[in-house]
């Protein structure tokens, strides 16, 4: 029996929304001679921001993924008609989230000053 692969990854939309993406693979997804694989389906979520626990962070908190995703924010559509109107990957400049813009993403996600500011200080003890 053919067992399903997932491929997944985390990215920001267009409005800054940390998201996550899994690419469902075809039954025909690895053909050993060629060594080619090909996908039939995209399904985007939206998942919850969280504060993170990266130390490498140079300045204020540090943004993180969460497990649990809005169930009726669901994208799912063919490959094709994803990559005709979605855009071009983001370069790593692009990918950079100010310490103000970090700190009023986890404010809208209900974190308070005092646990943004322990977050620094627990993470990152020499700021």
């Amino acid at each position: 029996t053919e067992v399903p692969l997932n491929i997944s990854r985390a990215f920001y939309d267009m409005e800054g929304i940390l998201c996550h993406d899994r690419l469902a693979l075809r039954k025909d997804v690895v053909n050993k001679d060629k060594k080619n694989v090909s996908f039939s389906s995209v399904t985007v979520r939206e998942y919850e921001v969280i504060l993170g626990n990266n130390p490498s962070c140079s300045s204020g908190p540090s943004l993180g993924i969460g497990w649990n995703y809005d169930k009726r924010k669901i994208l799912e559509t063919s490959v094709d008609e994803y990559e005709k109107c979605c855009q071009e990957p983001m370069t790593k400049e692009q990918m950079v989230v100010s310490q103000s813009e970090r700190e009023r993403r986890l404010a809208i996600a209900g974190y308070t000053r005092r646990q943004i500011a322990h977050s620094v200080r627990v993470n990152n003890p020499k700021l």
